[in-house]
């Protein structure tokens, strides 16, 4: 059994076609407020909705995962975490999940390759790839389930910023924050946004890079994840 330490749960991950990454990990870190009910689309390990456990010390955390595999691991993750009685999961596609709860925050990593060259692995793709999720059933989903004044954090590449954009304005959904995910010297690479219902001209648009030119994490990624890993990556720098 492989499990991933951080600082206040454990994350086995030996079933999931997604492993946690940087990307994961920056998107729950850079959600802001409090929440009570909240729903984690697509958990895979479940580490975002174990983040936003521990963000949300009063939150009701509910999980969907369509890939059984993914979703028993993530229940275990859930089961033997500190925030077991707050955790609840599902093994449903976001088209068949049906609650009469409206969630004031709503988080996902989802998929978002469109038109790129699939795998030889079909239960990645699934993971990877839009056919089982598409872009416009995303938004018309995840619209039908957030509250008049919640929120809906995602992360996803940078180029398809627009399109995301324009689909989940057709929902009614308008960026409140945009933060640029950048590597040092190039270009961006993922874009973190924070919708919501209310329209807004003042929109909060920031950027962070994750790593440097000599592959060491910036210090403004340590800052932001430092409440969630359990070794100090500031060491790096020792």
């Amino acid at each position: 059994m492989s499990i991933f330490k951080l600082k206040q749960f454990d994350l086995k991950q030996d079933d999931n076609l997604q492993k946690m990454g940087s990307d994961t990990m920056l998107l729950g870190a850079s959600v802001k407020g409090s929440y009570s009910q909240i729903l984690d689309v697509g958990t895979g390990t479940g580490i975002l909705a174990l983040m936003m456990a521990q963000q949300n010390p009063n939150a009701i955390v509910y999980a969907i995962e369509p890939h059984e595999a993914s979703c028993n691991e993530a229940e275990f993750n859930f089961t033997n975490s500190q925030y077991s009685k707050r955790l609840h999961i599902e093994s449903k596609k976001l088209q068949d999940f049906k609650t009469v709860i409206k969630f004031d925050l709503i988080i996902s990593n989802p998929p978002y390759f469109e038109s790129s060259t699939l795998g030889n692995n079909i239960e990645k793709n699934s993971a990877r790839h839009t056919f089982n999720l598409p872009i416009k059933d995303f938004y018309e989903g995840n619209s039908n389930l957030l509250a008049e004044n919640g929120k809906l954090y995602l992360i996803f590449p940078y180029d398809l910023l627009q399109v995301h954009l324009d689909f989940a304005k057709e929902h009614n959904l308008f960026p409140e924050r945009i933060i640029t995910v950048n590597k040092e010297n190039k270009k961006p690479i993922r874009a973190i946004i924070c919708f919501s219902f209310n329209e807004t001209k003042n929109i909060e648009e920031t950027s962070i890079i994750i790593t440097l030119i000599n592959g060491k994490y910036s210090l403004d990624y340590i800052a932001l994840t430092k409440d969630f890993y359990g070794h100090d990556l500031s060491k790096q720098y020792s």
